[in-house]
């Protein structure tokens, strides 16, 4: 009778640790928004970059997508990061730094580029995976 009542007490622990398992593991990522992750990441699309880039139709390498990931990292909230390039100035400043709902490290930020005639801003949103990598979410 002791017997069976500690293996019933010991398989209802495993029950309940099984389930917060499962429950856990099917949580929603903000990060992945249902799409394979692995894709996710390496897609130009979701580097910080990126916007930028698009609107002021010059490509950037990876050590300006390597000074938004530093800034995103190492800034405070409204301290901006200059980066001084031979055709123009990139500047980025996190503009708020939040935990969201699964315990995802988030920033938004506000990325310009100043060249000599013209300048473009664009304002975005960047989660901190587990690697301490930045990742823009769209």
């Amino acid at each position: 009778m002791i017997k069976a009542l500690f293996l019933s007490k010991k398989f209802q622990t495993l029950s309940f640790l099984f389930m917060i398992l499962l429950t856990t593991a099917c949580q929603f990522n903000p990060i992945n928004q249902g799409k394979d992750f692995k894709n996710l990441k390496k897609s130009i699309k979701n580097q910080l970059i990126f916007p930028i880039s698009e609107l002021s139709k010059i490509s950037f390498t990876q050590n300006e997508e390597s000074f938004f990931q530093h800034a995103l990292e190492n800034n405070f909230t409204q301290q901006p990061g200059n980066l001084k390039l031979n055709w123009g100035t990139l500047i980025v400043v996190p503009t708020k730094t939040f935990i969201n709902k699964q315990g995802v490290h988030c920033r938004e930020y506000k990325s310009t580029y100043i060249q000599k005639s013209s300048q473009v801003s664009i304002n975005a949103l960047a989660c901190r995976l587990e690697n301490h990598q930045w990742l823009r979410i769209q």
